[in-house]
């Protein structure tokens, strides 16, 4: 699923429309591609799956590609399969210096010094133990599971601290992915054959609950309300913001 709150740069005028809620985006026509020629891309996450995926596709059309990804090995492997068009940059995304060293190699390997094109994708997924009963794997989320006293260890010590690497990574390396886009989108011209475009990735965990996984829940509600603040004012500065949610 999609969901935008823009259409396409205007024909003319270099800017885009405010912001109108026109519900999801229709994907099942064709479409051009033309304008991505010679476009300036970062995809975090770019090194495996759906974030791999992405980077061919802009290669396709035209684009050079600067992957942020905290996978060395793959990410290089991505980038020597494709040389000239891709870069890879070793980032955690949950470190703010990583990521503005991700911005300014990609500045740098840009045909015209600016970053066009930003896709927030990285992202993870695994045991959540936000909530989870110490020292056994949860079963507290568990839908079909009565607690029985034999779940819990010693209910009369302090719980654990919990791991939150899934919503750091999710949630809060979003925002300093957006952050350091809007920078960039903001330090070159508005101009028709540039672009300012944002795309979040979200998941079907935005729209729907999915018992056992609250932080992976969390991050990705975060993500489509990330899109809904932003597309109320980012129209002010020809930025476009779309989000898009794998099901």
């Amino acid at each position: 699923m999609i969901s935008s709150g823009y259409t396409a740069l205007l024909p003319i005028m270099p800017v885009v429309e405010k912001y109108r809620d026109r519900g999801p985006v229709d994907v099942s026509g064709s479409f051009s591609t033309e304008e991505l020629v010679g476009k300036s891309v970062v995809i975090t996450g770019g090194a495996n799956g759906l974030g791999k995926a992405y980077v061919q596709a802009f290669v396709d059309a035209g684009a050079f590609v600067t992957i942020g990804d905290i996978d060395e090995t793959l990410g290089k492997e991505a980038a020597s399969a494709l040389p000239g068009k891709v870069q890879f940059v070793k980032c955690d995304v949950r470190k703010w210096e990583e990521q503005v060293s991700l911005f300014e190699a990609a500045s740098k390997f840009s045909l015209h010094g600016g970053c066009d094109i930003v896709i927030a994708n990285a992202g993870i997924v695994g045991e959540d133990d936000l909530f989870r009963l110490d020292g056994k794997i949860s079963c507290s989320l568990n839908e079909d599971h009565d607690l029985t006293a034999n779940d819990f260890i010693d209910p009369n010590k302090p719980p654990i601290k919990p791991d939150l690497s899934i919503l750091d990574v999710d949630l809060i390396g979003m925002l300093y992915t957006t952050k350091l886009a809007f920078h960039y989108f903001r330090r070159q011209p508005v101009e028709r054959y540039r672009d300012r475009c944002l795309i979040l990735i979200s998941s079907i965990a935005a729209y729907v609950d999915q018992p056992g996984t609250p932080q992976y829940n969390v991050a990705k509600w975060g993500t489509r309300a990330l899109m809904r603040n932003l597309r109320r004012t980012a129209w002010k500065e020809s930025i476009r913001i779309n989000l898009v949610a794998p099901w």
